[in-house]
C-alpha cells in the first residue's frame, strides 16, 4: 500500500480497528503505521508495524489488559520512553511507551528474527505492561553491557522520572543498583536523527516516505 497516512490518521485508523476488534468483528490484524525515523534509527525496518488479532487477544488476556488501555498506541510507540533489544534465542525490539497503566508503562515487542533469519516485517509479538523492577533487572543483566549492546534510544528525563532515579532529590539516596542504571541512562548517546526526518511531529515526513516507497531505506 502506497497510501500515505499522517501519524494522526494512522492513530485514528488503529483506534477504529481496535473498536472493531473489541466489538467482536472479524478483523485479522491491526495496523500501527510506518515506523518513525526515531524507530528507524533504532534499527526497526521500514515496513508497516502490525499486530494480528490473535496475538492481541492472547496478550490482553495473558496480561489482564483492556482494549482501552492501548488506545493511541501508534502515537505512543513513536514517542517512546525507551527502545532496546532483548532476547537470547530470538531477538525482539522492545518499545516502552509513555502510556501509563498504574505504575507500569504499556510496552510492545517487535520480533526481529525467526529461525536465525532477520525478519523484514514488523509484527508485534507482545503488548504488555512493563514494571520498573522488571526493567531494572534487565538493565542490570550480566549477560551483556546493556548501554552498549541492548539500549537503542532513551528519553533520559522521562525514563529517570519513571524509574524513580531523577535528580536532584534522587542523587543522594540512590541504591547501587539505581546508581548503575542512572549511569547507563546518562552516559548513553542517542542515535542521530536527521532534523528533517525527526518525526516527533504529527505529520509523516514526505522525504522519508518517498525513500521507503522507492526502497532506498536499507532494511
Amino acid at each position: 500500500g502506497n497510501v500515505r497516512f499522517s501519524l494522526q490518521e494512522t492513530n485514528d485508523r488503529f483506534n477504529a480497528e481496535l473498536d472493531e476488534f473489541k466489538a467482536g468483528q472479524n478483523i485479522s490484524e491491526l495496523h500501527l503505521g510506518i515506523p518513525s525515523p526515531l524507530l528507524r534509527a533504532c534499527g526497526v525496518s521500514a515496513s508497516e508495524i502490525f499486530i494480528t488479532a490473535k496475538t492481541l487477544r492472547d496478550h490482553l488476556k495473558k496480561h489482564n489488559l483492556t482494549e482501552d488501555e492501548i488506545k493511541n498506541l501508534p502515537i505512543a510507540i513513536n514517542n517512546p520512553i525507551m527502545v532496546y533489544e532483548w532476547g537470547e534465542k530470538a531477538k525482539s525490539k522492545i518499545i516502552i511507551t509513555q502510556i501509563p497503566r498504574g505504575e507500569q508503562r504499556i510496552t510492545v515487542a517487535i520480533k526481529m528474527e525467526r529461525g536465525g533469519k532477520r525478519l523484514s516485517v514488523n509484527e508485534l509479538a507482545s503488548v504488555h505492561g512493563k514494571d520498573v523492577e522488571r526493567l531494572m533487572n534487565e538493565m542490570l543483566t550480566t549477560k551483556s553491557d546493556f548501554g552498549k549492546d541492548n539500549l537503542k534510544y532513551v528519553n533520559k528525563e522521562i525514563a529517570m522520572q519513571w524509574l524513580g532515579i531523577a535528580p536532584p532529590e534522587g542523587a543522594a539516596s540512590l541504591t547501587d543498583a539505581q546508581q548503575s542504571i542512572a549511569n547507563i541512562i546518562q552516559n548513553f548517546q542517542n542515535p542521530k536523527i536527521e532534523a528533517r526526518n525527526s518525526l516527533i511531529t504529527p505529520e509523516m515526513d514526505t522525504f522519508y516516505l518517498d525513500a521507503v516507497e522507492r526502497g532506498d531505506m536499507a532494511t
